[in-house]
């Protein structure tokens, strides 16, 4: 493991925990960043190894934590750094009062909805913005759409898709998005998946001092969250963030939960290796950090657990185009993945055209037009040119 990754899993640990760094790493820090200043000047460029360290953490959408960590322990940031930190906190901020706002017009209109994920998870967290968020995800009484959209415009947000897939996607300049979850898993997701969490709203649970607000038990949120992040860990991947979710919430909650009951849950959803392998992995790198060196750290890992955390590192927080593509190269060959491609089978197209679960039939139309779509939306024809390069770097590569 490079030396960057594990300054940023350390940084990571003693943030999460309030453990100050060690005076033998903070000097270690200061050493490296003079060489690489000096290095930097000689060869005309200024690249830090702090600038380094952000850059791996912002990766992982850890660089507010971490650039916490250090500033407390009084190592002086990049600006750009510093700047990122406090927007981080803003954007919380702006996501809850913006939230509370959705939520209270809910209670109005008589729309039962359950906050999902980072919602939740924000709170375990050791202040405001330390678990930084790119959306907000609810899922919601989906009778109540059109009332929702109505409502979401005249907050000023943009309707970025609608009826495709599970969500409903709605934006706000600059920073606002928020996922409105018609269901938790659809015709692209695994059947066990869908299945499950067909009629979520038996397994919920009313909030308090609320009339339509829901939540999961601890149990059932546990798995949700292990569920939701081996769909992407098993597809692009998944960053360290999500280990340190898995982390924070252990932490606070697993001496309270029925852990039979979550076993056999994680068996039915086809998840129980992944939720061992995950859980036992947070908990050695991200467990208050003694005074080890980076030997002792990887000593403390057995082999499938270093090339589990291996993969964590390269996929960045919401995984990465290159290990999708590898995979399913793997699984369906080149021809075969470009055949896949083109001709995406009719569960997965349903997600994109609803009107082919009425009229299957118009499946080649609906084809052509996902082809033609990249010539006159934008961020159609950049999905579809970033695909082609991961595509033929991949195949490169088995050259």
């Amino acid at each position: 493991m490079e030396k960057i990754y594990y300054d940023v899993i350390y940084l990571t640990a003693c943030g999460v925990n309030s453990v100050r760094p060690s005076e033998a790493f903070l000097m270690e820090l200061k050493r490296r960043g003079e060489e690489n200043r000096a290095a930097d000047t000689q060869a005309g460029q200024q690249v830090s190894y702090l600038e380094q360290l952000y850059r791996v953490s912002r990766a992982h959408s850890l660089d507010a934590l971490v650039g916490s960590t250090l500033r407390q322990a009084g190592i002086e940031l990049p600006r750009n750094w510093t700047e990122g930190i406090a927007k981080a906190v803003r954007k919380a901020l702006l996501f809850d009062a913006e939230r509370k706002g959705i939520l209270d017009f809910m209670e109005q209109r008589g729309i039962w909805y359950l906050p999902l994920k980072g919602v939740v998870l924000k709170d375990y967290y050791p202040a405001v913005g330390m678990r930084q968020m790119s959306d907000n995800d609810i899922l919601y009484d989906a009778d109540f759409g059109r009332e929702l959209l109505e409502y979401m415009k005249s907050r000023g947000y943009r309707a970025v898709s609608m009826g495709i897939g599970t969500h409903d996607v709605y934006r706000k300049e600059p920073v606002l998005n928020f996922e409105m979850h018609r269901a938790l898993y659809g015709t692209s997701h695994d059947p066990k998946w869908v299945t499950y969490y067909r009629n979520v709203k038996e397994r919920l649970l009313p909030d308090n001092g609320s009339s339509y607000g829901y939540h999961f038990s601890r149990e059932d949120f546990y798995v949700y969250l292990v569920c939701h992040a081996f769909k992407h860990y098993s597809v692009s991947g998944t960053g360290l963030r999500t280990l340190l979710d898995f982390y924070v919430y252990l932490r606070a909650e697993e001496t309270q939960l029925d852990i039979a009951y979550i076993r056999r849950e994680c068996e039915v959803l086809g998840i129980a290796a992944f939720e061992e392998l995950s859980k036992t992995l947070s908990k050695k790198i991200f467990a208050p950090p003694g005074d080890c060196s980076q030997e002792d750290f990887e000593k403390r890992l057995s082999l499938e657990e270093g090339e589990a955390l291996s993969y964590y590192l390269c996929s960045g927080v919401h995984g990465t185009r290159i290990n999708y593509t590898k995979k399913e190269v793997q699984k369906r060959g080149k021809v075969g993945f470009l055949l896949y491609k083109l001709f995406l089978p009719l569960p997965l197209m349903e997600d994109s055209f609803p009107i082919l679960q009425k009229a299957p039939f118009l499946l080649p139309v609906c084809w052509v037009v996902r082809w033609i779509k990249p010539f006159f939306v934008r961020e159609r024809r950049e999905r579809a040119i970033g695909q082609l390069r991961a595509f033929l770097k991949v195949v490169r590569k088995d050259r």
